[in-house]
């Protein structure tokens, strides 16, 4: 027995609704490219390690494409260290790695990854940083890990925090 048309009708429309719901989600959705290349400031925010807070100068990130594969360099500005208060009150200062390169950029749909291995002998032992797409100029970071030396005797720690970018 057939079905009634009402509810063919009513079937249909709930198909396309669904259908259309589930189109391009716009430029920077699945299937879309998006393009990194150039000079971005990365701000990171609320980094902690161990019993420390910490803060570290705005980072010049420069994108670059060779052959389709996003890379490029990091430089931290300033004076190029993190400083950090322990929860007694004292401050220490730490040394962050200098200009470094990176190969590691992942774009997934609207997801940033970038991870830069630290070198041997650097003082820095590697960076994630895992964020969103926020328009042209914009990407938002809900994680940022990176290990550095920490202390006196020195110890490498991971410190976290969450960072935006913004297009130069």
């Amino acid at each position: 027995m057939p079905y009634p048309r009402y509810l063919r009708v009513i079937v249909a429309s709930w198909c396309f609704v669904v259908l259309t719901a589930c189109g391009d989600s716009g430029s920077t959705g699945p299937g879309q490219e998006f393009d990194l290349t150039g000079q971005w400031t990365l701000t990171a925010t609320e980094l902690a390690t161990f019993d420390r807070t910490c803060t570290i100068p705005p980072i010049a990130l420069t994108f670059t494409s060779t052959n389709g594969t996003l890379g490029g360099t990091m430089l931290p500005g300033g004076d190029g260290t993190m400083i950090c208060t322990l929860s007694g009150g004292a401050v220490e200062v730490n040394p962050l790695p200098g200009l470094t390169t990176f190969d590691l950029v992942h774009v997934d749909g609207g997801e940033v990854r970038l991870s830069v291995t630290g070198a041997s002998g650097q003082s820095n032992g590697g960076w994630t940083i895992v964020g969103d797409i926020d328009g042209s100029n914009r990407l938002i970071g809900r994680v940022i890990a990176f290990r550095t030396l920490i202390g006196d005797p020195a110890v490498y720690a991971t410190t976290t925090g969450i960072w935006t970018a913004q297009r130069q």
